[in-house]
């Protein structure tokens, strides 16, 4: 009937059913790990909580578009990967920084914008 959440750790190519496309998911930690780790990293957290894990796959669903969950897709696209650790990242070290879990001092009054400052991008000169 078409009607289930389906995610695997591997990757699958869209199915057709009753007419309608269906974008299997791969579901492992390749979302919520670089970003969470970064995001503790950059806060100098001295401990990562429960609710910054919780904060991480909140950002995480706010990836998503309504189009993409038309789809079926319960993931952001894996070509967004850089984008996606982005926000969640921002978004730990703002639940850190609520849980005074942070030790980075001064800070930064753009978290998002001082998370791209610090991420590394592998290119080429």
């Amino acid at each position: 009937q078409g009607r289930c959440v389906y995610a695997s750790g591997s990757p699958f190519d869209p199915v057709t059913l009753g007419g309608r496309v269906y974008h299997p998911a791969q579901g492992n930690n390749m979302y919520i790990f670089p970003g969470l780790g970064f995001g503790a990293f950059l806060a100098q957290a001295s401990a990562v909580s429960d609710e910054m894990i919780t904060a991480a796959t909140t950002a995480l669903a706010d990836c998503v578009t309504d189009d993409q969950l038309l789809t079926g897709a319960i993931y952001p696209p894996l070509t967004d990967i850089r984008e996606v650790s982005v926000k969640i990242a921002a978004e730990v070290m703002r639940c850190a920084f609520q849980q005074r879990l942070q030790r980075l001092q001064p800070w930064p009054a753009d978290l998002t914008h001082y998370v791209r400052s610090q991420m590394w991008a592998p290119q080429y000169t």
